[in-house]
């Protein structure tokens, strides 16, 4: 979780990709650049609203039931 962060100013790390991560918080900090066309985590949820993502919004993996990409 890094949710508040405001001077995290950087890309997404590449963590959507670790098999056994099953939940990302990283709302309201000032991550930039596209969100990764590919998720292969098995997340449940995934909750990035808040930042600074360039790109549309992927594919997500049917493992995922709570989504929130709001004020990017």
């Amino acid at each position: 979780m890094l949710s508040g962060n405001a001077n995290l100013k950087v890309a997404l790390p590449t963590v959507l990709s670790t098999p056994s991560l099953t939940s990302l918080v990283i709302e309201g900090c000032s991550f930039t650049g596209p969100l990764h066309a590919t998720i292969t985590s098995p997340l449940a949820s995934l909750y990035l609203a808040g930042n600074n993502f360039s790109s549309s919004i992927p594919l997500l993996p049917p493992t995922i039931t709570d989504v929130s990409l709001a004020y990017n």
